[in-house]
């Protein structure tokens, strides 16, 4: 047994003393491969085709592609977005020449500090082939943030409104089912506040209602009321316990968003979805879809901000 421990001792300890070495031949790769250089090549053409797109998108969107407030949004977070990319991209590539062999390293730095072309560079030291394999696992999370850009441009001309789904079937008489949203708030004037419109079904705020009031979301439906996003949850996470016996603290933490101001500002849609009749419950595979093993038989699913908030037997 002290025999097995101390063979993994020693080779936990060569792997990592490799790595190490590793990583310092991978600064010189990602220097002499002209790393930055190629990956910018790569932002301006990404950059070139979205923009080149730029009109047909608006139109697809049913969006005035004249207008200067619109061109601007979509032009500087597009950069933005393929700036995160980029990054991304590059911290992909190091990793991955990481767990390269040491002299497979060695080889691509000596193909690199020859005198070849960028684009030779590219295809003999298998940076291209990293890049690929990131934007295969990158996609449709690329997808999502043209979408997310796409909607909050929407935002500047087309009011935030509640899409409701009852069973499967989209809803907009929300009295029938005593459905509402409420905001409870920090300001006196507005501790309890329906943000509804059930006419036109927009989300409507008071002017003088300052974002940073909003403490939490409820749903009401059919005489029962239900908490989201409520900050009181962060307030029990931050407690020292959970800060050191829980693994994934931070993300956990991060996942409790208190509704920033992008839901408002930058969304033209809240979707909220219930489940209550024996026959829509019957048609979903909770196990599979949601992790539920037990018996459902009532389900809200609340998606904002590109978030899933779900309830099971509410």
């Amino acid at each position: 047994m002290k025999l097995l421990t101390l063979i993994l001792l020693f080779t936990s300890t060569l792997l990592l003393s490799q790595k190490k070495q590793n990583s310092i031949k991978v600064e010189k790769l990602m220097e002499v491969v002209e790393s930055k250089k190629l990956l910018l090549n790569v932002s301006k053409k990404l950059e070139n085709r979205l923009l080149n797109q730029r009109d047909s998108i608006f139109t697809y969107c049913h969006l005035k592609v004249d207008d200067t407030i619109n061109i601007n949004e979509y032009n500087s977070k597009v950069k933005k977005m393929l700036a995160d990319y980029i990054i991304s991209a590059e911290n992909y590539i190091y990793n991955s020449y990481i767990d390269y062999e040491t002299s497979k390293i060695d080889h691509f730095i000596e193909i690199a500090e020859s005198n070849i072309t960028l684009k030779e560079k590219m295809l003999q030291t298998d940076f291209y082939k990293l890049y690929l394999m990131f934007h295969d696992e990158e996609n449709d999370r690329f997808k999502a943030n043209l979408l997310e850009i796409t909607d909050a441009v929407k935002a500047n001309e087309y009011p935030l409104k509640l899409c409701l789904y009852i069973n499967n079937i989209k809803i907009d008489d929300y009295e029938k089912f005593g459905f509402d949203l409420y905001f409870f708030t920090s300001n006196k004037k507005y501790k309890k506040i329906s943000v509804l419109n059930k006419k036109s079904g927009a989300i409507e705020f008071p002017k003088d209602l300052k974002q940073e009031d909003l403490l939490y979301l409820t749903i009401a439906y059919k005489g029962k009321e239900v908490e989201l996003y409520n900050p009181r949850i962060e307030e029990i996470y931050k407690k020292d316990f959970f800060k050191k016996n829980v693994p994934n603290y931070n993300e956990i933490l991060e996942s409790i968003d208190k509704l920033p101001k992008k839901c408002f500002e930058e969304k033209t849609e809240w979707i909220v979805g219930i489940l209550d009749s024996p026959e829509a419950l019957k048609r979903v595979n909770f196990k599979e879809v949601y992790g539920i093993k037990e018996k459902v038989n009532s389900f809200l699913l609340v998606s904002i901000c590109s978030d899933e908030f779900t309830i099971n037997k509410w």
